[in-house]
């Protein structure tokens, strides 16, 4: 869930966040490259590390760097700080991306774990609808700042839920090892069905992605809506 409540909620504040920074709203546009960035990066290491150590250490340890990382991004100093702590913010969020997954397979059976997906999917596709207009709220009566309080704050209640009610799911194995799963990483990446399908899905995705980056400079320079 934090992954898209980060890109979607402070979506609304790019012009906040260019004048504060005291420059434009394109440059302010690298701190959402840059999340994308870690967010692409990192997953394709969090699964061998949660087969590793557990399920719930990596979780902590993205959960803890997500909420450091989002109360830096509201007293950055200047907007070169702000694209690079966002880099690191993703780093933490993909944690939940990643694990929640390897849990619900941990959990469920195949049949079950369907119906669990299609639950978080629907939560992930809530999270663009509501989180543009939350962020847009917040910025006009707190300061885009408090998007990134309030988020971190989210973190915290979700980080406690984790440790008090959440079971591991998966002892670790101190066998894996990082090193040895890159040849399994290569194969995949060679893999042509594997190929055809993530082309499909990248490809389909890149025109709500697109719009996602885009959105914020079209209403609010060209066609002039408030936040």
């Amino acid at each position: 869930m934090f992954g898209p409540l980060s890109i979607d909620m402070y979506l609304p504040a790019f012009g906040d966040i260019a004048a504060s920074y005291q420059t434009d709203s394109h440059r302010v546009e690298l701190s959402l490259t840059s999340f994308f960035l870690g967010l692409f990066i990192v997953q394709l290491l969090y699964g061998t590390v949660a087969d590793r150590f557990g399920r719930k250490p990596p979780l902590y340890f993205g959960l803890a760097l997500y909420i450091a990382t989002s109360l830096a991004c509201a007293y950055a100093p200047n907007l070169e700080s702000l694209i690079v702590l966002r880099f690191f913010q993703a780093i933490g969020s993909c944690a939940g991306l990643v694990i929640a997954r390897a849990m619900v397979r941990d959990l469920y059976t195949p049949q079950a774990s369907a119906q669990v997906f299609s639950f978080l999917i629907l939560v992930m596709g809530i999270a663009p609808i509501l989180a543009p207009l939350a962020g847009a709220y917040v910025t006009q009566y707190f300061g885009w700042q408090s998007i990134f309080t309030i988020i971190a704050v989210l973190a915290v209640a979700c980080l406690a839920l984790i440790h008090v009610r959440l079971p591991e799911t998966r002892l670790p194995n101190p066998s894996v090892r990082i090193r040895s799963s890159l040849p399994i990483y290569w194969n995949v990446l060679r893999d042509p069905s594997f190929l055809r399908y993530s082309l499909a899905g990248g490809v389909a995705q890149s025109g709500l992605f697109a719009y996602i980056s885009g959105s914020p400079l079209v209403f609010i320079d060209h066609f002039g809506l408030s936040p």
